[in-house]
């Protein structure tokens, strides 16, 4: 279970990191809805989910991401985040590998996150 929640969060990491890159543009492919395609996703941890929606949403400089996901074995989670790239930490719920992030934009087509729990990093994206 560890492993798909690591993979789950890994992958909503990612998802956070390609709304990052699209950031500072005007009109933001990354917000909208979103399936995973399985038959085009790799996953390097533990089993892939049966599937997963993102809803990514953005108001000014604040960026939602809502992530439904059905993992591998049936059971169903929601992560949710609310964040900036200021490089300040935002909640996250939805997932015990991590509580919280940080993002920061590190140029116009990249950003970095930092992932904590209970205050101490446990991954980096």
């Amino acid at each position: 279970m560890n492993r798909l929640l690591t993979s789950a969060a890994l992958t909503l990491v990612a998802a956070i990191a390609f709304s990052a890159v699209t950031f500072g543009a005007g009109a933001d492919p990354a917000m909208g809805t979103w399936q995973l395609n399985l038959s085009k996703s790799t996953f390097a941890a533990g089993a892939a989910p049966k599937s997963q929606t993102r809803i990514y949403s953005r108001s000014d400089q604040t960026i939602t991401l809502v992530m439904k996901v059905v993992a591998a074995d049936g059971t169903q989670s929601t992560i949710q985040t609310t964040y900036q790239l200021d490089g300040k930490d935002y909640p996250v719920s939805g997932t015990a590998d991590y509580d919280s992030l940080t993002g920061k934009q590190i140029d116009a087509n990249s950003a970095k996150f930092v992932l904590k729990k209970g205050g101490k990093m446990v991954g980096t994206t």
